[in-house]
């Protein structure tokens, strides 16, 4: 996922039994539009994996995984909002002056779509000048 781009990576050394290709299509949109629509001389482009417990009543033993994608914003570009991600997944976002010209925005699409199938949960928020996509499985 990360060869050829600079991102600092936090993973930590253990397996887990996932949807490789699902979660690898997420996460390698995520790094892309990271990269594509963060800020143009310094993204800060991170992925940071995260596992911990997420016990209940019927399965004890059940392990979160929560994977980040964090990118400082592009300075020019509108803030992040649950509206804007949420005419994009309906595929109604508006153009804009600002917006890229290299995006049809389908990528954000099949990410949601590849988590429903794999069970995660997706985000995309924009707080300050920090753009974070999160997964959770």
């Amino acid at each position: 996922l990360t060869t050829g781009r600079n991102v600092q990576v936090r993973v930590p050394d253990q397996a887990v039994c996932i949807d490789e290709r699902l979660c690898h299509l997420i996460l390698d949109n995520a790094l892309s539009n990271a990269f594509k629509h963060g800020h143009c001389d310094n993204p800060d482009v991170q992925l940071a994996i995260e596992l911990s417990q997420a016990a209940t009543a019927t399965s004890p033993d059940t392990m979160l995984l929560t994977a980040t994608v964090t990118n400082v914003a592009h300075p020019a570009r509108p803030t992040i909002t649950p509206e804007f991600v949420t005419q994009v997944l309906e595929g109604e976002a508006p153009s804009s002056p600002t917006a890229s010209a290299i995006s049809d925005r389908i990528g954000l699409q099949h990410s949601f779509m590849a988590a429903k199938t794999a069970g995660a949960a997706l985000s995309l928020t924009q707080t300050d000048g920090t753009v974070a996509f999160v997964m959770r499985l």
